[in-house]
């Protein structure tokens, strides 16, 4: 390691050597200023020598290269190359491109005001660019009037001339680059790669200017066109973010393809508006802090029972028959019952009662914070009879009233004598949190109430007092606990099925019919298979299912039961004189108070939302129409008054619904409406009416609304099939390595930090923020009232609960209960809770990992927004204009929702991901494709907010002016660029400072890490003893989704710089790359479809044995037993939870560090691991051994196979059995050596990159010489390309080809060209890069023939055609030999 000393000495060789990274870009930016002027002089100096015969445009370029170093110190890095390119192109060509659409743009307009001049037709035509103006066209755009179609004079010249602007735009560009461009063969085009006309010519005289100038009209054509696709791109990305739904619906066919399935799939809106969308995601907010306050209340309830009668020892005592702990369960199912029956105690009413209006809520948050356990009615009740009136108002509420008093003494009576009772004051604890989730209840009663019309508010009242608590009741196991691998996961008790059978019997007899056990067998099973629970709240209310009419039909004469069935519900049921408690014990009806408290509510909260949303969007539809109407007025009023133009009326917005077919038509077209009819059988009704059914919306909004409305689905036979052997295994994988591995827990909480830095939040910089942060995210597990109120309040605002690989993770297992659901006996599931509870706290502190850094972002927002805007002269209370024109006031819900939305919109969220994106889930590729997604967007959008904030104006209502929000927008850019760009280069450099690692150490360091991390951040670490070690950066950078394409294209120029063809066909090669690396996240195998895949046999879509990276799962010569256990092995290890890899080399590293036995110490392949770095990879920063010379092995390998593939495009092309002419033999053997230089290049790069890694030379010789020839290596060592040998057996197979054809051997044509070709080719180095040119002797010459210069068809000669034998030529070799001048 160097020492400080070392390091400020700066003694490095060389001057690469002394210029880093930051500094090779920076002198990149003003290299590439300076050559701008440097391509202008060279230019005219070229010109010049071409006329005069001087060599003034190397004297030229002779002065600008020694005018500064800033060239030399750009190109020490392929980062500083890239930078100087891309400023030396980029500027004039951007110039010229945007001034050349200027140009155009004027000429437009002047041509539109008839201030250009009168154009004739043609020259119309002529500056249009394309096609002709028919005589109507011609006429309109000197009268002005319109066409058939409805265009007018201008519509005609703005279609027309738009591509003329384009094409002026990217012409100008063009020659901008061809002119200003300093050294255009040491840039190079995309043709140097691709081939073609704008190919560089760097083979003939060097001075020659016409070959010079040649090249820059080469260079600036491909720049026009390179410059309009970027500009094309450019345009139609800001198009297509900019235009609006209406304009892709109206539009082109294509359009309306582009929107149906690439926009509606990218977003997370959909088909549906932006406000349609918000919206939703507050009914969601709402629904999600519901559930989670009976989720807190039930698991509090569920604690204190399992404390007081463990279910672990009832069960093991009732299966061993043992008395007291068949005690034991029964208490626990009696307590439950009594706390199920006081839960739903009482007689619900509507009231009259005073609830609190927006100020007294404001009145009540203050008074929260000092009395953090006070509730909204102790609150009113301690207010003045003044103070009353003025903060709330009397509503109609829904109330359950207090729990009775006998009742609370009935709970403490059964439970105040139980030994394993630790404090009575849980008893206490248990009634408060029924207090609570009753008090909930009656919240949303009250609001769906509120959604009610005043003619249908009396049945709801009506419907809620007499139905409400066996509504809310009706929990039972079997819709619970349905549908696990498409099996059914909950069965009763065969007594329970006898009794329903001896039942039917029963009822059958009495009226007559007879009934034997087997068809009553079928009936009970027919029940459990058909039985529905509709969440609707009416007069019957409970489960319904399919049953045979004749059990509710008066006596027949038919004395059998007839088949054919019927709805019906349990009521039913008891009316026919069937006995209701059997059933509800055959449905599993349960008493259990947590079940009823989460079912109840979820199912409360379902339709309570939906019709809070509903009633919402009804409401904004209402202002919108009324200010559609009232529009003209104002804007009529604006004029006339000749106010300023930023008090202009706003245009209002479309409503989401109307009230009638005649507005449906003005606000949303003809045909693109249709009538809303949601839930048209009214199952999901609470005793309401739907506020929205019988309007009008377009199509796409009530398809939107009917989909709020789907609760479940179901699947096919083949779907299930599919989600079993496919999804299921998909889902536990990704469970397995996210939830269940502790690793991945530090890797979520430590990346997460950069959500907040990125933002521009310093992380862990406010001790009070990040203590309120642990505090709120960990309310999860034991949080007090007060932590639980404040985490529900951000789940409505929608902070937190969005972990984005969680979302995906959640719903693949959403039809997967794991561990409690796996069995039908009621004993084993309360065995095999505590697995649930394992995964349920599992996946609780991977959400409160990724909760804790969304607070604490919200938290420094909501500070910083405040503080803007008082530093800014604006008051709490006081109100300002933001720069949309909206009046805004300055108070606590304002900067609370703004925070939010800052963290929803620039912190990854599953909610904002696309619908498409999600739906890859379902795929058997893909591991949690949401992630990088939401880091595009939300990288996006930190980038777009802090640019608004910059530029943010607001008017204060003294009518000044002032920018609150300029320093934050400069903070979050300059954390944006810091935490993707600077943080992982400082650390990739700080690393080679401090261990002493040069540039090309760090540079073949990359060629020997796994794929995977070719293209990451690496930190470079080398020990005392000069090996190599290094930390994936990526893995741990949350940001790298940004980040490593643009790394994928520095190290795609890095390495291609040793070739002579310039830089762009570098950057072209890094730029597919790099779309490849962005894709693959999207595209890839998931984790068990990659296992399972490699052990699959390769006719069956399998690799057979072998894993993408090469490594063998198994030996095909293997028997069937070690197959089995090896591929069993290998599909464990991607379901294997825990981390168990990284635990395995941690202990491999105790072992090592210790030193007391060689046992244990090393895994199968002879790897040792160290203690500190296996302990670093529990937090993400794993430090990797490099071992050259094991890597080289597998180069070897791959090199060998290499080496044969570019031996088969000759042999393999050359020999297929047909006729072949020798002229494609000899370029067949070309393009095979072009092939093999590549190989052998790369190779020998990995051979001088093992020798930089520190392998000897006796080492490196041992590996090869198993492996590869020695003239091969010693070849490729001394810098040799070695051209492919012709053996003896591919000589005999072209004899033997041709004997069988009968026709002359090609071969022997051919192979005199093959000596040229190899003796040609003996010469060349490998290092430099590049395949030489190498011109197929067989094939006609290309130079030019004396002769006349008027065109002569050739004169064919019949005895040469005679003479021409067509058996082993191809079309092409006949005409060549024909016209061998073309």
């Amino acid at each position: 390691m160097a020492t400080i000393d070392e390091l400020l000495s700066n003694t490095s060789s060389g001057p690469n050597n002394r210029v880093g990274t930051l500094e090779s870009v920076f002198s990149g930016v003003a290299s590439g200023l300076i050559a701008i002027p440097k391509g202008f002089f060279s230019l005219g100096a070229t010109l010049i020598d071409l006329g005069a015969g001087t060599n003034k445009a190397a004297e030229v370029e002779a002065f600008f290269d020694d005018l500064t170093t800033f060239d030399e110190k750009a190109e020490a890095t392929a980062a500083g190359k890239l930078v100087e390119t891309l400023v030396n192109i980029g500027v004039p060509g951007g110039i010229a491109f945007k001034q050349g659409q200027r140009l155009a743009k004027s000429a437009v307009r002047a041509m539109q005001n008839n201030t250009y001049f009168k154009p004739s037709k043609e020259l119309i035509e002529t500056a249009a660019g394309v096609g002709k103006l028919n005589t109507r066209q011609t006429s309109l755009l000197a009268v002005g009037t319109t066409d058939a179609a409805g265009k007018t004079r201008q519509d005609i010249l703005r279609q027309r001339l738009k591509r003329a602007k384009f094409l002026t735009g990217a012409a100008a560009g063009g020659v901008a680059e061809g002119v200003f461009v300093g050294d255009v063969e040491g840039i190079g085009t995309f043709g140097d790669l691709l081939g073609g006309p704008t190919e560089i010519n760097r083979e003939e005289d060097q001075r020659d200017p016409a070959r010079q100038l040649i090249n820059r009209v080469k260079f600036g054509t491909e720049g026009a066109l390179f410059t309009g696709v970027l500009g094309g791109i450019g345009a139609t990305i800001k198009k297509l973010a900019t235009r609006s739904d209406d304009a892709f619906k109206n539009g082109s066919r294509l359009e309306q393809w582009f929107f149906d399935v690439i926009v509606t799939n990218l977003r997370a809106q959909g088909k549906t508006t932006k406000e349609f969308f918000d919206q939703s995601r507050i009914e969601i907010g709402k629904r999600s802090s519901d559930a989670t306050r009976a989720k807190f209340i039930s698991k509090e309830i569920e604690k204190i029972i399992d404390e007081i009668y463990p279910p672990f020892r009832g069960v093991m005592a009732q299966k061993f028959k043992l008395k007291k702990g068949a005690t034991i369960l029964q208490k626990r199912d009696e307590a439950l019952k009594t706390i199920n029956d006081i839960l739903l105690s009482g007689e619900p009413k509507i009231i009259n009662k005073p609830v609190l209006n927006e100020a007294g809520e404001e009145l009540f948050k203050q008074a929260k914070k000092e009395t953090p356990n006070l509730t909204k009615d102790d609150f009113i009740k301690q207010l003045d009879v003044g103070s009353r009136r003025q903060f709330s108002t009397i509503k109609q509420t829904a109330d359950f009233g207090p729990i009775a008093e006998s009742e609370k003494q009935r709970l403490f009576e059964l439970l105040k004598n139980e030994p394993r009772l630790k404090d009575k004051a849980n008893i206490n604890a248990i009634l408060a949190g029924l207090s609570r989730i009753r008090s909930k209840w009656g919240d949303m009663f009250t609001t769906l109430g509120a959604t009610q019309s005043k003619e249908n508010f009396s049945e709801f009242a009506k419907i809620y007092k007499d139905t409400v608590s066996s509504w809310l009741g009706q929990t039972y196991e079997l819709f619970q606990n349905r549908n696990v691998m498409g099996l059914e996961s909950w069965r009763p008790a065969e007594e329970t099925i006898a009794k329903a059978v001896k039942e039917f019997q029963r009822v059958a007899k009495e009226k007559g019919k007879s009934l034997t056990k087997e068809d009553a067998l079928y009936y009970v099973n027919n029940i459990l298979k058909t039985a529905i629970l509709k969440p609707r709240m009416a007069e019957k209310v409970g489960p319904s299912f399919k049953m045979p009419e004749d059990f509710f039909t008066k006596q027949s004469s038919n004395d059998k039961i007839k088949s054919y069935a019927t709805v019906k519900g349990l009521k039913e049921l008891e009316e026919a004189g069937f006995d209701r408690k059997i059933f509800e014990e055959l449905l599993g009806k349960t008493q259990n108070p947590m079940q009823t408290i989460l079912t109840a509510t979820s199912r409360l909260a379902l339709i309570t939302r939906r019709n809070e949303f509903f009633s919402n969007l009804d409401n904004l539809s209402k202002v919108a129409v009324r200010d559609a109407d009232l529009f003209p007025q104002n804007l009529e009023k604006w004029r006339a008054a000749g106010s300023n133009p930023a008090l202009r009326p706003k245009k209002p917005g479309e409503p989401f619904v109307v009230d009638s077919e005649e507005q449906a038509r003005r606000f949303f077209g003809k045909d693109g409406f249709t009538q809303i009819d949601i839930d048209p059988n009214k199952t999901l009704e609470a005793g309401s009416t739907n506020p929205l059914d019988g309007k009008y919306a377009r199509i796409s909004t009530a398809e939107a609304l009917a989909e709020t409305n789907k609760t479940n689905r179901t699947s096919g036979a083949m779907m299930r099939l599919y989600e079993n052997f496919i999804l299921y295994p998909k889902a536990t994988s990704q469970m397995a390595k996210t939830i269940f591995s502790p690793v991945t827990h530090a890797r979520n909480f430590i990346s997460a930090t950069a959500f907040a830095a990125a933002n521009g939040i310093i992380p862990l910089r406010d001790p009070n923020a990040v203590k309120d942060a642990f505090k709120f995210a960990g309310a999860n597990f034991k949080g007090t009232r007060q932590q639980q109120e404040f985490y529900e309040e951000l789940l409505e605002l929608g902070v937190v609960n969005s972990n984005v690989r969680l979302g995906d993770l959640s719903r693949l297992l959403e039809d997967v209960k794991f561990g409690e659901t796996m069995t039908s006996d009621k004993g084993l599931r309360l065995l095999l809770k505590p697995l649930s509870r394992i995964k349920k706290f599992s996946e609780d502190l991977y959400t409160a990992e990724d909760d804790f850094w969304k607070i604490y972002t919200f938290s420094q927002e909501q500070k910083r927004l405040a503080d803007a805007l008082t530093k800014s002269g604006i008051k709490k209370g006081e109100t300002f204009t933001d720069s949309a024109g909206r009046t805004v006031r300055f108070t606590d819900e304002f900067i609370k929702r703004e925070a939010a939305d800052i963290v929803k919109n620039n912190v990854p969220n599953y909610d904002y991901v696309g619908k498409g994106v999600k739906g890859l889930r379902k795929a058997p590729i893909g591991n949690f494709v949401s992630f990088p997604a939401e880091i595009l967007r939300t990288g996006t959008n930190i980038v777009r907010r802090g640019l608004k904030e910059i530029n943010e104006t607001v008017v204060r209502a003294d009518g000044t002016t002032a920018k609150p929000f300029e320093a934050i927008g400069y903070t979050r850019l300059f954390g944006m660029g810091a935490t993707t760009v600077a943080v992982p280069y400082a650390l990739t450099e700080a690393f080679k400072a401090l261990y002493d690692v040069t540039s090309d150490e760090l540079e073949a360091l990359r060629r020997y890490v796994p794929d995977w991390s070719k293209n990451s951040t690496l930190i470079p670490i080398k020990g005392e003893d000069g090996k190599f070690k290094y930390i994936d950066f990526s893995h741990t950078n949350a940001y790298d989704t940004l980040t490593r394409p643009i790394q994928t294209v520095i190290n795609a120029v890095s390495q291609g710089r040793t070739d002579q063809n310039g830089i762009m066909d570098d950057f072209l090669v890094g730029l597919m790359e790099a779309t490849k690396e962005l894709g693959l996240p999207f595209v890839s195998e998931s984790i068990f479809t990659e296992a399972a895949v490699d052990v699959l046999p390769k006719g069956i879509l399998g690799r057979g044995g072998v894993t993408s990276s090469g490594s063998r799962v198994f030996n095909p010569a293997d028997t069937y037993g070690e197959k089995a256990e090896a591929i069993f092995k290998h599909i464990f290890q991607s379901q294997a939870p825990f981390s168990l890899q990284q635990f395995k080399r941690l202990g491999m590293g105790v072992i090592n560090e210790v030193g007391v036995t060689q046992k244990g110490k090393f895994n199968e392949y002879g790897d040792a691991y160290e203690l500190g770095d296996e302990a670093l990879g529990l937090v993400g920063f794993r430090a990797v051994a490099v071992n050259p010379a094991k890597s080289l092995k597998f180069k070897i390998n791959d090199y060998q196979s290499s080496v044969r593939d570019a031996r088969s495009l000759f042999t393999a092309k050359s020999l297929r059995g047909g006729p072949i002419d020798p002229r494609d033999i000899v370029q067949n053997y070309i393009n095979a050596n072009r092939a093999l230089f590549t190989v052998r290049s790369e190779f020998q790069k990995d051979i001088d990159g093992a020798r930089t890694l520190g392998l000897s030379e006796n080492k490196l010789f041992s590996e090869v010489s198993d492996r590869m020839s020695r003239v091969d290596f010693v070849t490729i060592d001394n810098d040799q390309f070695r051209p492919i040998a012709i053996s003896d057996n591919v000589r005999l197979a072209f004899a033997n080809n041709a004997a069988n054809l009968g026709v002359t051997n090609p071969f022997l044509e051919a192979f005199p060209a093959i000596l040229e070709v190899q003796q040609n080719l003996r010469n060349v180095s490998l290092s430099d890069g590049e395949f030489p040119f190498i011109e197929n002797p067989l094939l006609p010459s290309t130079s030019p023939v004396s002769g006349p210069s008027t065109l002569n068809l050739p004169n064919i000669d019949q005895k040469t055609i005679s003479q021409t034998s067509r058996n082993n030529l191809t079309d092409r070799s006949l005409f060549d030999k024909l016209f061998p001048f073309g």
